[in-house]
C-alpha cells in the first residue's frame, strides 16, 4: 500500500486560481460575443473572420489552466511512500522539545538559533532508527505537534514548520513542556523514555523544578541543548519577511538575549540527563546519540513507512509540456487546418 502526500501542502491553496481562470475567460467571451453583436449579425461576422477559432481559443484555455494546474502540483512537491509490514524492533521513546518564543531568532548561533535547533533534529533523526520519535513546540505554552512515530520522514516534514509564528503566546514555558511529553508518553511505563528538551532557557516559566522530578518519577530522562551563547545577541523583528529592527525595552535598548546554560545543567542534572551547548562548531549529537543508546529498550512493533520519494518532476514535465503546447497553439486557423474543420 503506498501513500500520497505532499511536502509544501500550501502551495495546493494556488488551486482555487483554477475556477477564478475559467470565470474571467467566461466573461471575457460573454463580453467580445455583445460587442459583436452590436456591430451586426454575428454568422456573417465569423464569415467575415473564418481563421478566428472559437474551439481553438477554448483548447489554448484548457491547455493554460491544465499547465497551471500541474505546475502548482510540482511546486507542492508530491511524495510517495510505501508501507512496510509490522516488524519488531527494539528502541526506546524519545519526545523533543523545541522552544519556538521569539529569543531563538537570535543569531548568535548561525543562521539563527531556531534554524540550528531544526538542522541539529533533522541530523538526530537520520540515524536514530528504531526509535519512536515525537515533537513538541513551546513558547508561552506548549503544544504536542506530533505524537510519537517511527516515521521520521513525516516528523521532518512536521519539523519544517517550525516557527514562532505556531504558537500564539511568548515565554519559555520549559515546565508546560515537561507536562505535555508525561501526557505523550505512554503510561505505566517507568523505562525507555527520554524527553530532550532544545532552548536558550532565557525568560522560563513555572515550576520547573516540580515538573522535572514529576517526569523523573515517570522514568523519563530529561536531557537539554542549550542552544545560543554567554555573550547574546539581539533579537530580531521580523514583519512581512522584513528584518524591521532589534527588540528593545521599555527604556529604548536593544535587548540582549543570552543562553541560560545554569537553568539547563540544573534541568539536565535533576532530570538524569546530561546538558549539552549547540553552538559554533560544536555538535553534541554523537554525545547525545551515545547516552541515549545506554538507556534500557523494549520491543516496538508498529507499522512503519519507507522515506518519502519525491515525484515533482512528473508534474512538472506535464505542466511544461501542455505550456509548450499552449504557446504554439494560435487561437486562428491554418487554411488546411480550415478544410478539416475542426475545432469551430
Amino acid at each position: 500500500m503506498e501513500e500520497l502526500r505532499f511536502e509544501h501542502m500550501e502551495y495546493l491553496g494556488l488551486l482555487a486560481i483554477v475556477p477564478l481562470m475559467l470565470l474571467l475567460f467566461l466573461l471575457a467571451s460573454y463580453l467580445r460575443q455583445r460587442d459583436w453583436k452590436t456591430f451586426g449579425d454575428v454568422p456573417l461576422l465569423r464569415q467575415l473572420v473564418p481563421e478566428f477559432s472559437k474551439g481553438r481559443l477554448w483548447l489554448k484555455v484548457t491547455l493554460s489552466m491544465l499547465a497551471f494546474v500541474f505546475l502548482i502540483l510540482a511546486l507542492a512537491n508530491p511524495l510517495i511512500g510505501k508501507e512496510k509490514t509490522k516488524a519488531k524492533k527494539r528502541g526506546i521513546d524519545v519526545m523533543v522539545a523545541i522552544d519556538v518564543s521569539k529569543s531563538m531568532m537570535a543569531e548568535d548561533v548561525a543562521p539563527s538559533r531556531l534554524l540550528r535547533a531544526r538542522q541539529f533534529v533533522s541530523n538526530m533523526l537520520d540515524k536514530m532508527k528504531g526509535n519512536r520519535v515525537g515533537l513538541i513546540v513551546f513558547a508561552g505554552h506548549a503544544y504536542l505537534q506530533m505524537p510519537l512515530t517511527v516515521d521520521h520522514s513525516a516528523a521532518k516534514l512536521f519539523l519544517r514548520s517550525v516557527s514562532p509564528d505556531i504558537v500564539p503566546t511568548q515565554g519559555t514555558a520549559i515546565a508546560d513542556a515537561i507536562r505535555i511529553a508525561r501526557e505523550a508518553f505512554e503510561k505505566g511505563e517507568k523505562r525507555y523514555k527520554a524527553l530532550i528538551i532544545i532552548t536558550d532557557g532565557e525568560d522560563h516559566e513555572g515550576d520547573v523544578e516540580e515538573a522535572v522530578k514529576s517526569a523523573r518519577e515517570e522514568g523519563i530522562v530529561i536531557y537539554t541543548i542549550g542552544v545560543g551563547t554567554a555573550e547574546g545577541a539581539p533579537i530580531p523583528d521580523y514583519s512581512g519577511g522584513y528584518l524591521r529592527g532589534y527588540k528593545k525595552d521599555e527604556n529604548g535598548n536593544i535587548i540582549l538575549s543570552k543562553l541560560n546554560e545554569q537553568i539547563l545543567g540544573e534541568i539536565a542534572l535533576l532530570g538524569g540527563g546530561n546538558y549539552y551547548q549547540l553552538a559554533g562548531s560544536n555538535n553534541p549529537l554523537p554525545d547525545l546519540l551515545k547516552s541515549l543508546d545506554t538507556l534500557d529498550k523494549k520491543e516496538l512493533e508498529e507499522v512503519s513507512l519507507d522515506n518519502y520519494v519525491s515525484y515533482y518532476q512528473f508534474p512538472l514535465t506535464l505542466g511544461l509540456i501542455f505550456l509548450l503546447f499552449e504557446l504554439l497553439l494560435s487561437p486562428r486557423r491554418a487554411r488546411w487546418w480550415r478544410k478539416l474543420n475542426l475545432f469551430e
